[in-house]
């Protein structure tokens, strides 16, 4: 039983992280490169968090390279491109953030595909994500606490708001491990959004906590939902929250929520036109 809760809570660990590539290069020596986007749904513009991980177990240095385009899908494009070099020294393992440029908006949709390409001496890989917002929709966050009971409500009631997209229709958010979140502001730069519970805002790195709060006070909203009635002071957060906004909002201990209230919550006064 213990190996099994152990193994459901990596599971569940994972499935709020997108693996954009795993290239094992040595099997015997379990030498392989990750590359994880921390949220499942990149943003129309701002950065697209991404983790790489390269164990080098081999007896020598290894390089890998990840080149990133970021772009509509259709018509006219912008197209934005990055490149990465890592090295992993020989019998170590590297773990590094970076913050992949998105482009901007250039429609009514805020589309965008990232795609992803490594080269190296540890195997070549590729691999994309796409996402879509549609007009006078937030881009929204939302814990993989709270993204699993309510995501097919959300997104049936922003579907009736929004109608059908590009691809057919628009999610409501992307989802988030809480305790993998970035240490970089850059992040969530693209974002409107971010919703957690106040459980998920305690699991929440120092760094990561900075960097949201920094990301509020530049105009992010966040939204912490709770069964029970915590102050700021309890959590931590500031009385101020600059040109952003902090909202405390109750939730049942089946953590339900009303889809068209939580939709209006993140809707108004955050967006009130189409993208240009």
């Amino acid at each position: 039983m213990i190996r099994f809760l152990i193994l459901l809570a990596l599971a569940l660990r994972v499935s709020a992280q997108d693996m954009m590539i795993r290239e094992v290069f040595d099997a015997k020596t379990d030498t392989h490169v990750e590359v994880l986007a921390l949220f499942t749904k990149p943003s129309p513009g701002g950065y697209f968090p991404v983790r790489v991980v390269i164990a080098n177990n081999l007896q020598s240095d290894r390089q890998v390279r990840l080149d990133f385009s970021s772009g509509q899908s259709y018509g006219t494009e912008l197209t934005s491109r990055s490149s990465f070099s890592f090295t992993a020294a020989a019998g170590k393992t590297l773990t590094r953030d970076i913050m992949v440029p998105l482009s901007p908006p250039n429609g009514h949709y805020g589309n965008n595909n990232v795609e992803v390409r490594m080269t190296g001496s540890l195997g070549q890989g590729s691999n994309s994500i796409y996402s879509e917002v549609g007009p006078s929709q937030p881009s929204v966050l939302m814990s993989e606490t709270l993204y699993t009971p309510n995501a097919s409500t959300l997104d049936s009631e922003i579907h009736k708001k929004s109608g059908t997209s590009y691809r057919g229709t628009s999610d409501f958010s992307g989802k988030f491990d809480p305790r993998q979140l970035p240490a970089d502001w850059l992040a969530f730069s693209g974002y409107d959004s971010l919703i957690m519970t106040d459980s998920n805002w305690t699991d929440i790195p120092p760094g990561a906590k900075n960097a949201i709060l920094s990301w509020v006070r530049l105009g992010g909203q966040l939204v912490i939902y709770s069964t029970s009635s915590p102050t700021r002071a309890s959590l931590g957060l500031p009385e101020e929250a600059g040109y952003g906004r902090i909202d405390m909002e109750s939730i049942p201990s089946s953590l339900m929520l009303d889809a068209a209230e939580t939709i209006k919550m993140v809707t108004i006064p955050k967006v009130d036109k189409p993208r240009q």
